[in-house]
């Protein structure tokens, strides 16, 4: 029989909302393990937040400001603190686990999201992988690309990622605008699929006058997007929010019909499930992690062939308030089994499995 109350370290990137769904996974995971009655959330070191967090279930939490001497400092405190198990969010900051002898380490789990380790990893982001006791995977496309480049004698295991929004309206569904709504940093090296949809959108607004694309993100290829905008004449029908509030984001998930991101990368991909939780039907692509989180909640499309992109987008955006409603509220079904509660029983019982 387990011992309960095994104390646990979380060593996260960051907790704070404007550190992106890694941080939201981290919240979900601390959440998860303060609530267990099998573990105890001894602290929490955040890379990247300001000082210490307060409120629960935060409360334990110490920042480092982005110093990366000084949170590896606190993490080897662990040879002195001697903590059952150590959760690390992300393989960067987990190197700092290998430079201390076994004998003095505490034994961890690492979660592993997606593009940071689609790639041949230096050899110290490797050695923490490898020392790990545990590798929590959130899809079976990310573990599967994964393999593709290592194979490591490790516990392997997939744990679905969770959302942070409240329920939506279902009497509601249907009073929507024909709005195409896009929520994903803008960076050079991980394409959202901002081009293609940018590229379709000519032919739909000749069909659907009242179109328009809300687009809600920052990021350096932002200055960028917004002169493909211009030159491609659509730019009444285009509206860049950039970063936007939970409560802003909230109102455009519930008025649109339609999130459009066919990344071409996706480990996982949350705002699907953002998306699917208000009602907002997603379309993702099929090149990526996205068909794990959409299933029957919306579509994914071939980026080679524009043609799906252009005839789901037409079809999503037309179509009756009937059948509309029938598959907005099957996306809402679907969101359900990627609950915060479904996550936390999914993340602990993995946990267990080792530790």
């Amino acid at each position: 029989m387990r011992r309960s109350n095994l104390s646990i370290w979380l060593a996260t990137v960051g907790l704070g909302r404007q550190f992106g769904g890694v941080a939201g996974v981290a919240r979900a995971c601390a959440q998860a393990i303060q609530d267990s009655s099998d573990w105890s959330l001894r602290r929490t070191i955040s890379l990247l937040d300001e000082k210490r967090a307060v409120g629960q279930p935060l409360r334990s939490t110490i920042g480092y400001a982005g110093n990366r001497k000084r949170f590896a400092v606190a993490m080897l405190r662990q040879a002195l603190d001697r903590p059952h198990a150590i959760v690390y969010d992300h393989v960067d900051i987990a190197q700092c686990q290998t430079i201390l002898p076994k004998r003095l380490r505490s034994p961890h789990a690492l979660w592993v999201h997606g593009v940071e380790a689609w790639k041949r990893l230096p050899q110290r982001k490797l050695a923490a992988m490898e020392q790990a006791e545990l590798l929590i995977f959130n899809s079976e496309f990310t573990r599967q690309r994964f393999e593709s480049f290592h194979s490591l004698n490790v516990e392997q295991i997939v744990v679905p990622l969770t959302f942070e929004m409240p329920s939506c309206d279902i009497d509601r569904l249907s009073q929507r605008r024909p709005w195409i709504l896009t929520v994903g940093r803008m960076e050079p090296d991980r394409p959202k699929g901002h081009a293609e949809t940018l590229a379709v959108l000519p032919q739909l607004i000749e069909k659907i006058p009242d179109l328009q694309w809300h687009v809600v993100g920052a990021g350096k290829h932002l200055d960028s997007f917004r002169k493909q905008v211009l030159q491609s004449g659509c730019q009444e029908h285009v509206v860049i929010h950039g970063f936007l509030t939970n409560e802003k984001l909230l109102e455009l998930y519930r008025q649109s019909r339609v999130f459009c991101m066919p990344s071409h990368g996706e480990g996982f991909g949350i705002v699907y499930l953002e998306a699917m939780s208000q009602g907002c039907i997603p379309i993702g692509s099929t090149e990526d992690a996205a068909a794990e989180v959409i299933g029957n909640g919306g579509a994914c499309v071939d980026l080679a062939q524009p043609e799906q992109l252009a005839d789901r987008l037409e079809e999503l955006l037309t179509m009756g308030s009937e059948r509309f409603d029938s598959i907005s509220r099957r996306a809402i079904v679907r969101s359900e089994s990627f609950s915060p509660d479904r996550f936390a029983m999914r993340f602990t019982n993995a946990l267990a499995r080792v530790f």
